[in-house]
C-alpha cells in the first residue's frame, strides 16, 4: 500500500482522526493531546506544528460513548495530502463496530491521502473491514516494530502491520504510540518533553506496569503506608535506608514489611525507595545550579556514576541528558 509523504517541511502536519458513533474519548484524546503539546513545543522552537481535526464522512457532531458530543469535518473538507490518520477504538471490542457502514466504506480512499496510519484500542477491525489490511496479522508483542525513541524497541502493545501503518491495544500503548511517532516526527527530545509534561515515560521496561512505577508518587496510592512515604521523603539521602530501618519505622518486622509492600503495590521496599530517589533526583536537575555529586547525595544515590546507572536502567537516558532536555 503507497502512502504520499510529508514533502513540505514548512507546513504543518494534518492529523486526522476519524470520528464514529459510541467511539472511546479517552481513545481519541490520549493520541490527540500528545500531539497538541508535540505541536506546541515544535512552534515554540520556530517550526510548523501539527494541524488537528476529527473527521467523518458528513461531518457535524458525533457522539462518544462517554457521551460527549464531537464536532466533526466533513470528509470532502479535508485537505488534499493528510501526513497522519488515526482511527480511534471502542472501550468493548474492536470486533463490534456496528453503525460504522459509511466510515468502512470511505476508509479506503481516506487512507490513500495519508502518509501513514495509526489505529488505537481494536480499531485496527475496521481497516480489516475496509480493506486496507487483508486480514488479521496483528501481534501486539511484535518485535519487528521499528525502534523511534531508542536502541531497544517498542514495548509491548504497539504493532506494525504494514510499513506505515501503526497499531496499538490499550490506552497506555495509545500513548507509547503516539509519542513513537512523535519522535518519528520531531525527534525524541520533543517526544521527551510531551512525556515529561503528560508523566509518562517513553520507555517503560516490562517489569513496569501500564501505568508506571512513578504513579506511587500520589499519596493515595500509599494507604496504611501514607506516613511511612512521608518519613522516605525525608530520609533519602541516607546510605542505610534498607528495608530494615522501614521495617523498624512501621514496628514491623522487615519479612512481613516486604509481603505488605508487595501487596500494596506489587513492587518490593527497595524498589519504592529506588522509584522515590530518582523523582527527588529529576526535581533537582531542573536546577542547574545544583552541581550533579550534591544531586547524587541529597537522593541517597551516593555517586554520579551510581545515578548514571539507575537512569539509564530506569528513563533511558543519564542525569545530564535529563538536565539538558528539561532544566530551565
Amino acid at each position: 500500500m503507497s502512502h504520499l509523504a510529508h514533502n513540505n517541511a514548512n507546513a504543518p502536519r494534518v492529523i486526522v482522526f476519524l470520528g464514529y458513533p459510541d467511539m472511546g474519548l479517552l481513545h481519541v484524546v490520549t493520541p490527540l493531546t500528545a500531539f497538541w503539546l508535540a505541536g506546541r513545543l515544535m512552534i515554540d522552537a520556530g517550526f510548523e506544528g501539527y494541524d488537528l481535526m476529527t473527521a467523518t464522512p458528513s461531518g457535524g457532531l458525533v457522539r462518544t460513548a462517554e457521551g460527549i458530543a464531537i464536532n466533526t469535518t466533513a470528509f470532502s473538507e479535508l485537505k488534499s495530502n493528510i501526513d497522519t490518520l488515526i482511527i480511534p477504538g471502542r472501550y468493548h471490542g474492536g470486533k463490534l463496530f456496528s453503525g460504522c457502514d459509511a466510515l468502512v466504506a470511505q476508509i479506503p480512499s481516506v487512507s490513500k491521502r495519508a502518509r501513514r496510519i495509526a489505529a488505537t484500542s481494536g480499531a485496527a477491525d475496521l481497516l480489516v473491514r475496509a480493506g486496507v489490511v487483508p486480514t488479521e496479522p496483528y501481534n501486539f508483542c511484535n518485535s519487528s516494530i521499528p525502534s523511534c525513541l531508542d536502541d531497544n524497541g517498542m514495548r509491548a502493545g504497539i504493532s506494525l502491520l504494514e510499513e506505515n501503518i501503526w497499531v496499538s491495544d490499550g490506552t497506555c500503548p495509545d500513548m507509547d504510540m503516539a509519542l513513537a511517532l512523535i519522535a518519528q516526527d520531531c525527534g525524541r527530545a520533543i517526544a521527551l518533553k510531551v512525556s515529561q509534561q503528560i508523566q509518562v515515560f517513553v520507555n517503560r521496561s516490562d517489569e513496569q506496569s501500564d501505568i508506571g512505577d512513578f504513579r506511587y508518587l500520589h499519596p493515595h496510592k500509599w494507604g496504611r503506608f501514607e506516613r511511612m512515604r512521608a518519613w522516605l521523603d525525608d530520609n533519602l539521602h541516607r546510605d542505610d535506608l534498607n528495608i530494615e530501618a522501614m521495617a523498624a519505622r512501621m514496628a514491623m518486622s522487615p519479612r512481613n514489611l516486604f509481603r505488605e509492600f508487595k501487596a500494596q503495590f506489587g513492587r518490593t521496599p527497595t524498589a519504592i525507595v529506588t522509584m522515590l530517589r530518582v523523582n527527588k533526583a529529576r526535581q533537582l536537575l531542573g536546577d542547574r545550579k545544583i552541581a550533579m555529586i550534591n544531586v547524587a547525595q541529597k537522593c541517597g544515590f551516593g555517586s554520579v556514576r551510581k545515578m548514571r546507572t539507575i537512569f539509564q536502567s530506569k528513563l533511558k537516558m543519564s542525569p545530564k541528558e535529563y538536565r539538558r532536555l528539561f532544566s530551565e
